[in-house]
């Protein structure tokens, strides 16, 4: 038994020597090494930065996609609680498209319906953003949207798409989201008749756009209350409870 323990020793010894003696061991670092560990960190840094960016820009999203939410909600929409979720988040999806604030979109959609999903002016502009059935065919081919008649103004989903790439179609022709929006509400062929023999443009409709717009972007969290666009709902921050003034 002793004989057995002295042979482990003897072949133990020789390995604990080597792992005592490797750490200790110079290794030859080259300048390509330093290179290429430093290539490395400073890759990890910038993809640390744009996960930072990326929460930063889904935290937005999240806030912003609540904010809507809750001004819809002070309306009589004539929908259903789960498609006003979708078009929340369908109006920003499109804002975001076209370069626009979502409070932008959602004054324009004030200052037209209220946003009443079933709308309908006495020139016969139907939807949300109150658009001509002719003017919708147009858009609806050019956003390959299926045309299905009017009815197809009063599906709310279609009706934003049309309605956001409108108004984006007339500020690309007209260079001002100013006379955009009076070209919303007039007519591009008489806005730019107007425009050719110096005639000023009416204001009033663009003005009070842009009020709401200004009073839409102030709102703010009042109390803490659930936001369906919040993952878990289980921490939330107050957005569906907006300023006790009428919007």
């Amino acid at each position: 038994m002793q004989n057995t323990r002295i042979g482990f020793l003897k072949k133990s010894v020789p390995i604990l020597l080597i792992l005592v003696i490797l750490p200790f061991t110079p290794v030859s670092i080259t300048g390509q090494d330093y290179k290429v560990a430093a290539s490395r960190l400073a890759a990890l840094h910038l993809l640390e930065i744009e996960k930072q960016a990326l929460q930063k820009t889904e935290k937005i999203k999240t806030l912003k996609l609540g904010k809507i939410h809750s001004i819809l909600k002070k309306y009589q929409t004539g929908l259903s609680k789960k498609m006003e979720i979708t078009i929340a988040e369908l109006i920003y999806e499109e804002s975001q498209t076209y370069n626009y604030d979502p409070e932008l979109i959602m004054a324009l959609m004030a200052k037209e319906s209220s946003f009443y999903n079933w709308s309908k002016s006495r020139k016969g502009a139907l939807g949300l953003m109150q658009i001509l059935p002719n003017t919708g065919k147009a858009l609806a081919l050019a956003k390959n949207i299926p045309w299905h008649g009017k009815k197809t103004l009063f599906d709310p989903e279609s009706n934003i798409k049309m309605g956001t790439h409108y108004l984006s179609t007339l500020h690309k022709r007209f260079g001002q989201i100013e006379v955009a929006l009076t070209a919303y509400n007039y007519g591009p062929a008489r806005v730019a008749n107007m425009q050719a023999r110096d005639q000023k443009l009416p204001k009033a409709y663009t003005a009070r756009i842009l009020k709401t717009y200004e009073k839409f972007m102030a709102l703010g969290p009042k109390s803490h209350d659930a936001n369906p666009f919040l993952e878990g709902k289980k921490t939330y921050i107050a957005l569906n409870q907006m300023n006790d003034s009428n919007i």
